[in-house]
């Protein structure tokens, strides 16, 4: 069984031989400069129908299935530096500079996830959550990080990024 990736526009192949014309039809199947691709959504297959005139003028149909496959996780870096549930060192000074990025090892139809980070979050011990809307710590949080001391631990969650094709990432 073929497999596709949820929330991405896979594209997908059909040849047919002696076909006249050629119809594919299905949930999230759409036709694009001659090209069929397919965003499956829900579910863990999606199912493609082919409505095909033959040039003896037969018309035949098919269905055929896919598999749906979720993307793998996306990692947040600091610096380039991913922690992947371990401890990051710096210094304050480093902070103060520091980018926040996503980095991944997914490589499907060209596609890297390597944008620019649109906002994150910084939880400190026994303080407020912080909001930041840039890839970069905003004063607020680093006014917070001024007043920690030498060992304190802070977590950066819920990273965003643009999503412009709605691609299901789990981040």
């Amino acid at each position: 069984m073929n497999a596709v990736y949820r929330g991405l526009p896979n594209p997908i192949s059909i040849s047919v031989p002696n076909c006249k014309s050629l119809e594919a039809t299905g949930i999230g199947v759409y036709k694009v400069e001659g090209r069929y691709l397919i965003v499956p959504g829900p579910g863990l297959e999606s199912i493609v129908k082919l409505e095909m005139i033959l040039l003896d003028g037969t018309v035949k149909t098919e269905e055929h299935k896919f598999r749906i496959k979720n993307l793998s996780n996306i990692s947040g870096t600091i610096n380039g530096l991913s922690c992947k549930q371990s401890i990051i060192e710096m210094s304050k000074e480093e902070l103060k500079t520091a980018v926040i990025s996503t980095d991944t090892h997914l490589d499907i139809y060209g596609l890297q996830f390597k944008d620019k980070v649109i906002s994150f979050s910084v939880e400190f011990p026994k303080s407020k959550r912080v909001y930041v809307f840039d890839n970069k710590l905003n004063d607020e949080a680093l006014k917070i990080i001024r007043k920690l001391s030498i060992g304190s631990i802070f977590e950066i969650n819920d990273i965003k990024l643009p999503n412009p094709n709605n691609i299901c990432l789990k981040l």
